[in-house]
C-alpha cells in the first residue's frame, strides 16, 4: 500500500529544543517554538525532564484580586485553584463583581463600551457582559449631546429636532426617552387664551406649564409658533472666589457646596481648561514600608491616612506577611 503524499512527516527535534522543556510551562515552551502543548508534554515525559514550577512573580501578585480566579488564571496561564490558594496566602480577598448604578446603566448603548468602561474603571468585556444582559444592542462612534441640544429635547417634534441638530430622528426620540420626556400627539390640542398667551416668555415653559396645568412641550410650541423666545433668568456670576475652587474636589462637591448645578460647576471648569479632580495616591515612603507588618493593617491604614486595602496591596507586593493575633493563652 502506497503512503500518502499529501502527508507531512512528523518534525524532527532540535537540540535546542530539548533544552527549553521543563524552563517553563508546557504552554509557553509550544508557544516559543511553534509546537502544540501535547507535543511538549509527550516529549517532556519521553526524556524524563519535570515541569518546571511557575514561579510567582510581583506583577502576578499584583493582579491578583483584580479579577475572577479564572480570569487571572486564564491571563497568567494557571489554574483558578492555583490563583485562589495564593491569593488567601497573601490576605488579598476575591473580586467582588460591580454593582451597577442606575446611571451607569443609562450610558449603556449611548456611547461605545470602552469609554463606559474607561469612566467606571473596568475591563470593556464586563461592558459588553452587562449590556448583553440588558439587552441593548452595541452603539458606533456616538456624538455626545451637549447641554443646549438637551435643552431643546421636547420643546419641538423629534423629526424637526433632528432636522435642526444634524442627527437621526431615532437619536432625538432615544435621548427624549432617556429623559423621560413624552410628547403629547398633538401640541396644538389646547384652546389658548389672549391671557395665558401673554405669559409666554415671562418665565419658563416648565413653571408655565405647571401652572396651566399642561405638559410643558405644549407651552413651548405654542411660545415657538408664536416667534417668542424662552425665558431668560438672570444668570448668577461667577466670582473670582467660586472659580478658585474649581478642580479642588470633584463637580458634584463643589455644586453642593456652592448651590449650583453640576452642569453649571462642570462648564465652567471645561472653559477654564481645568481638568477634574483626581484624588491625589499616597507616595509610599521606606518609613512607611519599614512598618508593614509590624501591626494590623487597619491601623497602619489609619495610621498613615490610607485604605486598609492600599495597605494590603503595598504589603503584598513586598511580599511581607501580615501580623498574625496573639494567642489569648499567651
Amino acid at each position: 500500500m502506497m503512503a500518502d503524499p499529501t502527508r507531512q512527516m512528523p518534525r524532527r527535534w532540535t537540540a535546542a529544543e530539548d533544552r527549553l522543556l521543563g524552563t517553563a510551562s508546557d504552554a509557553l515552551v509550544g508557544k516559543k517554538i511553534g509546537r502544540s502543548k501535547g507535543s511538549v508534554y509527550q516529549r517532556r515525559r519521553v526524556l524524563g525532564i519535570r515541569c518546571a514550577l511557575h514561579v510567582w512573580t510581583p506583577e502576578d501578585d499584583r493582579i491578583l484580586g483584580t479579577a475572577s480566579d479564572v480570569e487571572i488564571g486564564r491571563r497568567l496561564g494557571r489554574t483558578p485553584a492555583s490563583v485562589y490558594h495564593r491569593r488567601r496566602a497573601l490576605g488579598i480577598t476575591g473580586f467582588r463583581p460591580r454593582v451597577w448604578t442606575t446611571e451607569q446603566d443609562k450610558w449603556l448603548g449611548t456611547i461605545p463600551d470602552s469609554e463606559i468602561a474607561r469612566r467606571v474603571g473596568c475591563t470593556e468585556a464586563n461592558i459588553r457582559a452587562r449590556r448583553l444582559r440588558l439587552g441593548i444592542a452595541a452603539t458606533r462612534h456616538v456624538r455626545p449631546w451637549t447641554a443646549a441640544e438637551d435643552a431643546l429635547v421636547g420643546t419641538m417634534p423629534d423629526k424637526e429636532l433632528a432636522q435642526k441638530l444634524g442627527r437621526s430622528v431615532i437619536a432625538v426620540a432615544h435621548r427624549r426617552e432617556r429623559k423621560g420626556i413624552h410628547i403629547p400627539f398633538h401640541p396644538n390640542q389646547k384652546a389658548w387664551t389672549a391671557a395665558e398667551d401673554a405669559l409666554l416668555g415671562t418665565m419658563m415653559d416648565r413653571e408655565l406649564a405647571q401652572r396651566l396645568n399642561c405638559h410643558y412641550y405644549v407651552v413651548a410650541w405654542r411660545r415657538r409658533q408664536r416667534g417668542i423666545p424662552p425665558f431668560r433668568g438672570k444668570l448668577r456670576v461667577w466670582t473670582r472666589q467660586e472659580e478658585a475652587l474649581l478642580g479642588t474636589m470633584n463637580d458634584r462637591q463643589l455644586a453642593r457646596k456652592l448651590q449650583r448645578t453640576v452642569v453649571s460647576v462642570t462648564v465652567r471648569r471645561h472653559r477654564k481648561g481645568i481638568p477634574v479632580f483626581k484624588r491625589k495616591s499616597h507616595v509610599w515612603k521606606p518609613e512607611d514600608d519599614r512598618i508593614l507588618g509590624t501591626r494590623p493593617d487597619s491601623q497602619i491604614a489609619l495610621l498613615l491616612g490610607i485604605s486598609i486595602s492600599a495597605v494590603r496591596h503595598r504589603r503584598s507586593r513586598l511580599r511581607i506577611l501580615r501580623r498574625k493575633k496573639r494567642n489569648q493563652s499567651s
